[in-house]
This record gives C-alpha cells, structure tokens and sequence, in this order.
C-alpha cells in the first residue's frame, strides 16, 4: 500500500489542528510501515518566515512542499491556479511511482477533480468551510464550497473526527451512492503529552489555555467569566498559549473585559512550540480551559487531558463524544459566562484527591480513545479496507 497525504499545514509549517493530527497520523504510519509522502502548496513567504525546503525528509518520510505561484492574484483565480498547480504535482509524481491512495481533509477542498487515475480517494471531515459557515451562519466562499463539494463527489471513504462532523456534513452533501461513511477521531501523540513525573507539580489557580486567539474559541467568554473566578480564588491566573495575527489588538480588546487591577494575573505568551513548550506548559496547569463555540473534534482538550489536567471543556458538538462529564473532566455550555466561571471556581477547587482521580481518568481516556498508535491502526485498517473493497 503506497499512499500520498495532501496536506498544506504540515509541520513546521504553519499549521492548526488539521497540521498537528495529520503529523500525528504520520508518525504512526511510519513505524507501522507504511510506504507514504505528504504534500502541500504552500505561499513563499512561508518558506522564508519558517525555512522550509522543497523536499524535507527531518521527520523519516518525504515531505515536499510546492511553492504557490498564485499569491499575488485575485482570491478566484488563486484558488483555480493552486488546485491547478497542485494537480500537476500529483499527476505527475504517480506517474514516477504510483499511489494507491490518497488521503486529505475536506478544508478548502484542495483536489476537486479527485485523485490521479487507478488510486483511491479518502477524504477526512474535520472542518469544512460549507458546514462551519453555515453553522456560525457567517458569509464564506461559494468557490471553495464547490470545491469541497466536489472533491467529496470523488471520494470512495469519508471519515468524521466526530459523529457530530459526520452528520452535519450529511446534511448539506449527499455522498454518492456506494461512499463508504465512518467515524475516527484525530490522533493524539500521548506520548509527547504524557506527565514527567507521578508527583502533581501543577500550580495553584492555574489556569490554561492554549488554542488560536479567535472570538469562536470561546476566549471572550473566557475572559468576561474571570472576574468572577479571580474574586473567589485569590491565587488564580490565566496563562494562554496561542497565535493571532492582531495579537495586541485582541490582548487590549480582553483585558478591558476585567478590572485593571486584574491585569496582572493574565499572561499572554503567543504562539509557542507545541513539541518542546505546551507538555510543560500544561503540566503546571490546575486547570485546562477550552470554552470553544464550535469545534469538529478538538485537539487540545485531548492533550490537556493526555496530561492528566483537570480539563474543562464546551459542551458544543462533539464535546460529549471526548468528555463524561465529572468523570475524566467538565462540560460547559457555549456561550456561557457565568456557568463558565462557576466550573472553573468549582475545577479549581477540587481536593488533591479528586483532582487525582479526574486526572488519571481523563489520561486513560485519551490514551485508550484518541492515542496515536490506536487511531492510527484504526486509519490504517480503513486504507486497507477502502483498496480490498476498489472495483479492479
């Protein structure tokens, strides 16, 4: 089985959630085996900004990025040009040595005409433009729906990271008769999100939050419960953990949601090494935060909770998918200052005992659930699966 990962946010790369599991995905596909390359078109000044190469083979297996000829056109003709440039590649590289399968994820929709002749295509719903813009009913681009209607047209498997992704997707595109439909969530390393040591060295009132800067993460929310958690727990503090391209805009527009007096008690640290900063980050972390208006599966919390964190996370989506309430962590409802701020007050008081108990619990649940070597297998099982069932 030899199979091509289309990926365009693969580290060390930018990349969100989608670059972080599929990178997780890769390693297991390494040391299981697997014969596989991963590609992405990437804009040049993202080759500059983290000194990528054309061809990068640090992590044991091909990675080749393409540089974008199409950044300085209008947004309609880079979205055409790009999907153009990316197929070329493609085509191109499996005529040198054919792929069976190959696998992407339904976001932007970067191969609309579907995979080169005699492979399989395999398409991940983790957070499609045309569901999310309908469901935060804001304005998107009827070009890339298109596009990620398309490519879905042209897949053989569709994967949901969640029930909740896969069903809303059935809501707005029909797959075509014979799509096979299944449900794996993303992968997580819960070997680099592992606790150094047995002993709780998290620190009093410490709360964190890593994740993007954006109003649909919840961060707003976030900050306009704090008062409240500040007031009853002298010794809480918000540390965060994220990018954002107006980062000082946004730390102003937060921090007017609290008293000044506050202001030293939150601490902005900007985007930061997930390998070699977050594990450590989270581990003096009392609490995990994650009060996200919407998400397709959600990456964080599972780290957070891969850590043995208390981990409060929304009750939105596939929230009840990751989490049983009170068990192995906290659900609250989106949207929700005043829950929110009640949870954390009530997460940060737990006894050590408790706190234990819930920590060891939510570990069992992301390393039995969501871990990369059981997910991966999973994956892995699905490619064979999806090449036995191809007509010849």
């Amino acid at each position: 089985m030899r199979v091509l990962i289309v990926c365009n946010e693969f580290p060390p790369a930018s990349h969100g959630g989608i670059g972080s599991s599929t990178f997780d995905l890769a390693k297991q596909l390494k040391a299981s085996g697997i014969d596989f390359e991963v590609v992405g078109i990437i804009p040049p000044f993202l080759f500059e900004r983290f000194s990528l190469q054309p061809l990068d083979e640090q992590f044991g297996f091909p990675v080749h990025r393409i540089r974008s000829r199409a950044t300085r056109l209008p947004f309609c003709w880079q979205v055409v040009l790009d999907r153009l440039q990316l197929r070329r590649w493609v085509a191109k590289r499996h005529r040198e040595k054919p792929f069976d399968l190959v696998f992407t994820d339904d976001y932007n929709g970067l191969l609309p005409v579907g995979p080169p002749a005699g492979s399989q295509l395999v398409v991940r719903l983790n957070g499609s433009n045309l569901v999310y813009d309908s469901l935060m009913e804001r304005e998107g681009h009827h070009q890339i729906w298109n596009c990620e209607r398309k490519m879905l047209g042209n897949a053989v498997r569709w994967i949901g990271v969640s029930r909740f992704f896969l069903d809303e997707t059935l809501k707005r595109v029909a797959p075509p008769e014979g799509t096979a439909l299944m449900v794996l969530p993303n992968p997580v390393d819960t070997d680099l999100f592992q606790p150094s040591t047995d002993e709780d060295i998290s620190v009093p009132g410490r709360i964190v939050y890593h994740n993007t800067l954006h109003r649909r993460k919840g961060i707003y929310d976030l900050f306009n419960a704090l008062p409240e958690v500040f007031q009853a727990i002298p010794e809480a503090h918000l540390e965060l953990y994220g990018g954002k391209a107006d980062l000082p805009k946004m730390k102003a527009e937060l921090l007017a949601l609290i008293p000044e007096a506050q202001h030293s008690r939150v601490t902005f640290f900007g985007r930061v090494d997930r390998y070699s900063v977050l594990p450590r980050a989270l581990e003096q972390a009392r609490v995990a935060c994650y009060p996200s208006h919407l998400e397709t599966f959600g990456i964080a919390p599972i780290e957070a909770m891969a850590m043995k964190r208390v981990t409060l996370y929304s009750d939105c989506g596939p929230g009840r998918e990751m989490i049983t309430h009170g068990v192995d962590g906290f659900l609250c409802p989106p949207k929700d200052p005043a829950t929110l701020a009640r949870l954390l007050i009530e997460a940060l008081s737990l006894s050590p005992s408790e706190r234990l108990s819930m920590g060891e619990a939510a570990r069992e649940t992301a390393v039995s659930r969501f871990g990369k070597k059981f997910v991966g297998e999973a994956y892995i099982e699905a490619f064979r699966e999806t090449l036995s069932s191809a007509k010849p």
